[in-house]
């Protein structure tokens, strides 16, 4: 991993983000740079989305909510939001993911993932064909990943 000196993010995260036409602001690569610490330096980031992040704790029917950012690398995935309050994140390895699930529509992408029992969403606000292109990039890493159906 090699650190783009303009935005402060790793190079592969940033060359998605230009090729995505992203420009974050200072609360999203904030978010970025804390999704890109729960990575090793050797994963290849293969998808980035920004939006909201929701995490599921056990007992609590009310998940926590944090504009976040979400990476997906081939060796896993890594989520990270944060609020004035409080920093969420989910990380783990593929074998660590139990399902992982993308559903598009008219509010966005919505991603629903179980990580080491830990049950997250993620909803990246629509933005046309930007979505729609990361709807089929998604779908095509859980079938190589996960199989077909997004489970294990």
């Amino acid at each position: 991993m090699t650190t783009s000196s303009a935005a402060g993010l790793r190079a592969d995260v940033a060359a998605l983000l230009r090729a995505d036409r992203v420009h974050p602001g200072r609360a999203a690569r904030a978010n970025l740079a804390g999704a890109s610490a729960l990575l090793e330096q050797d994963d290849e980031v293969l998808l980035v989305l920004l939006g909201e992040l929701s995490v599921f704790h056990e007992f609590v029917p009310v998940p926590e909510r944090a504009t976040g950012a979400l990476l997906v690398t081939d060796r896993g995935i890594a989520a990270f939001g944060s609020t004035w309050a409080t920093k969420l994140s989910c990380a783990g390895r593929w074998e660590d993911v139990s399902s992982l699930k993308a559903a598009g529509g008219l509010g966005g992408l919505r991603v629903d993932a179980v990580v080491s029992g830990t049950k997250m969403g993620f909803l990246e606000v629509y933005a046309g064909k930007r979505t729609d292109a990361h709807r089929r990039t998604l779908a095509r890493i859980c079938s190589e990943r996960l199989g077909g159906d997004g489970e294990r």
